[in-house]
């Protein structure tokens, strides 16, 4: 079994257990964690969620929308409730869901971005 394959098994797993953190990306490089989140994103959604143009499916979470973005619909909905300075995709992430997680609230305190998410993943929201 690939390494990847069994850490994302692992990653998994490990929301079920209780009473066990450990940091699961300590000592990975930028590279390894984006290679292993592609990989991710194909065991969880299927071999087509990292083709280009092929929409990923999110969690955004803001005081005025938030929900499971899982198209480019709901994506719209959620860039209509912001204008003016508080752009969407500037959304941080949340560090402790197992499921790409981003928004304004508290818990989205991770040094990743939403638009830094979008762009590894070639994610089709960047062209709307």
């Amino acid at each position: 079994m690939d390494w990847k394959l069994k850490l994302m098994q692992v990653l998994d797993s490990v929301g079920e257990a209780e009473g066990i953190w450990f940091d699961p990306w300590d000592g990975v490089t930028e590279e390894e964690h984006a290679e292993i989140e592609r990989e991710y994103n194909i065991y969880k959604f299927g071999p087509e969620a990292t083709m280009k143009n092929k929409w990923i499916p999110f969690w955004f979470e803001g005081n005025l929308a938030w929900g499971n973005i899982d198209s480019p619909a709901e994506w719209e909905k959620i860039t209509d409730a912001y204008t003016g300075e508080c752009n969407p995709i500037s959304g941080k992430r949340n560090e402790i869901s197992d499921r790409p997680y981003f928004g304004f609230r508290a818990e989205c305190m991770g040094g990743e971005t939403l638009l830094g998410w979008a762009k590894k993943l070639n994610h089709p929201l960047l062209n709307m």
